[in-house]
């Protein structure tokens, strides 16, 4: 804006002739006024692309909570289908051996039988003994048919349960092809969304109004920590843990395996703005742990850092981990050091798979290296 203007003064001073500069104020005022309503276009597409971004990441951790669910489902399908197999096998042995005994029991029936009436009159065996012998097999093979028959029907069922849950892990399997395959579509259209703000960024060039946004993404965050440390206050007290917050500097575990691209306090980029967290590398969705006990006090997404989950320890003590792309905890929740509280991601419009972290008490920045272990486990 200064620039234009000390265009506008040494226009007015090279051209004498009045007419000359008042055509050469019009012709730099539509040149602001163009400038000054690309601007306005392109933040006002920045805003457009930043909310569509927020519903893409949203839709993506939803995909992977529904991903992981259908995953739990089918490995508890294939288990029930893999008892029934033993089961079905099982039986398939006892009907074996059921078979086995009544071939038996028929041949031994048979040579006692197979003698004519003459035979059996002049034979040492009372016909008071052979009747009743004859009543106890008759009676054995219908018990023993009988037992077979249920046997069968058993067999019949556990097959058709058999199909039943063949068939239902093929329709998971199918959904999880598909759900993978939203997933996909979704990541595509993420990166494409990506690249556009990318676009976006470059065509700001003026630095004060990149400065601004990064401002006011600082400014949001205070201003979140500030509400969630009134909130703390007034709330009861979660239970406190065995070791205090504050007891364990230098002791606490890591969040995430990863190196170190953006050192707290460090510039972002070219401008005057410092970093009040570090930035850790990752693999796309690598389990992100808590660094303490404690609460969630926040966890949704949020402008500038995606997926943002923040931990209250206690004592206006907070953890934040931004930029996942999956949250498995909401608020409320109580958490346990070490825990998994999301996957890692790019969530908000970073150019790569890392986590953002910070560590505050009462809303100022601290930084974690002093708080974290110096060697990682």
């Amino acid at each position: 804006m200064i620039y234009w203007r000390l265009c506008i003064i040494i226009g007015l001073l090279a051209n004498p002739s009045h007419g000359l500069a008042t055509q050469s104020l019009e012709q730099l005022n539509k040149k602001i006024a163009a400038i000054e309503q690309s601007l306005l276009d392109d933040k006002s597409k920045f805003n457009e692309l930043t909310a569509a971004l927020k519903k893409i990441d949203l839709q993506i951790q939803q995909c992977h909570l529904q991903h992981q669910a259908i995953n739990t489902q089918l490995a508890t399908k294939e288990q029930t289908l893999a008892e029934l197999n033993s089961t079905a096998h099982t039986i398939k042995q006892q009907l074996s051996i059921h078979h086995q005994q009544l071939r038996k029991q028929l041949q031994i029936s048979y040579r006692l039988f197979q003698y004519d009436h003459l035979k059996l009159l002049f034979s040492p065996i009372e016909p008071s003994q052979i009747s009743q012998l004859s009543h106890y097999y008759t009676y054995l093979h219908q018990a023993r048919i009988q037992q077979i028959y249920h046997i069968d029907t058993t067999l019949n069922k556990l097959y058709h349960q058999q199909e039943q849950n063949i068939k239902k892990t093929k329709q998971l399997q199918q959904l999880r092809t598909q759900k993978f395959n939203t997933l996909q579509q979704l990541q595509q259209q993420k990166s494409q969304r990506a690249r556009l703000l990318q676009a976006i960024e470059r065509t700001m060039h003026d630095k004060t109004q990149q400065r601004q946004e990064l401002l006011e993404n600082k400014k949001q965050l205070t201003q979140l920590f500030n509400k969630l440390q009134h909130e703390t206050q007034t709330k009861p007290s979660a239970p406190t843990p065995p070791l205090a917050f504050h007891q364990q500097q230098g002791q606490l575990p890591w969040p995430c395996q990863g190196d170190i691209i953006t050192h707290f306090n460090e510039r972002l980029t070219d401008l005057n703005i410092r970093s009040q967290g570090i930035y850790i590398t990752t693999h796309a969705n690598q389990p992100i742990h808590a660094i303490a006990s404690g609460q969630v006090v926040f966890a949704n997404w949020f402008r500038g850092y995606g997926l943002l989950l923040i931990i209250d320890h206690g004592a206006g003590f907070m953890s934040l981990y931004a930029h996942n792309n999956t949250l498995y905890r909401t608020t409320g929740d109580a958490i346990q050091a070490n825990q998994v509280i999301a996957a890692s991601g790019q969530s908000g419009g970073i150019r790569q798979n890392s986590l953002y972290f910070e560590i505050r008490k009462h809303g100022k920045a601290l930084n974690p290296i002093n708080w974290l272990k110096k060697i990682r486990s």
